[in-house]
């Protein structure tokens, strides 16, 4: 994965999939299909295609129907403390990894691809995040440099690390990638029936 790089770095993907998913009614979105493939899976999937070297993916406890569409080939980390907010399951991935960087995924994003991913390694420096943007506007994956680890945990509630990256300054990377896939999630059924553009 680290040919473009010079020196060696280390990139690992954290799936965030421990949403309680209460917007979709009684089905669990994670696991409704999405051109066939259960949506975690496809981000998953996505996750694996890329340069990343080893894919976390972080459910809520009990959640075996997000498991099983999980490969064993992928690292599965239980948060306890998933009904506390996003923020916790980020903190379960940070901890678990021992890379230069982590592209943080939400496991609702499933029109999310590889080559995405990489062109956000591609712009890895150490120190920085790196933000995809289409049309200026900004979204999801995120790649965050162990540097920036630490302030990332400690982040609390259902809040990712969006606060960082608007007091980042010159630590953000803002990375055009003219997709918005990056903009969009799956929070209702009706989501489910807009493409992205390219």
């Amino acid at each position: 994965m680290n040919s473009s790089f010079g020196p060696v770095v280390r990139i690992d993907a954290v799936v965030l999939a421990a949403g309680s998913s209460s917007r979709m009614g009684a089905v669990n979105k994670l696991v409704v299909p999405v051109d066939g493939v259960p949506m975690v899976r496809r981000v998953i999937d996505a996750a694996q295609s890329s340069r990343v070297e080893r894919t976390f993916v972080v459910v809520r406890p009990g959640a075996d129907e997000v498991c099983d569409c999980i490969s064993e080939d992928v690292t599965v980390l239980v948060n306890e403390d998933a009904e506390l907010g996003m923020s916790t399951s980020v903190r379960t991935g940070l901890e678990a990894t021992d890379a230069d960087g982590v592209v943080i995924l939400l496991g609702d994003m499933p029109w999310i691809r590889a080559d995405l991913i990489d062109t956000l390694i591609d712009a890895f420096e150490i120190g920085r995040v790196c933000v995809p943007t289409t049309e200026g506007r900004r979204g999801n994956p995120v790649l965050w440099s162990r540097e920036l680890f630490g302030e990332l945990a400690d982040v609390d509630g259902d809040r990712g690390g969006r606060d960082l990256v608007d007091r980042g300054g010159d630590r953000v990377r803002w990375v055009d990638v003219g997709t918005d896939a990056i903009l969009r999630d799956v929070d209702r059924p009706t989501d489910l029936h807009e493409s992205p553009g390219p």
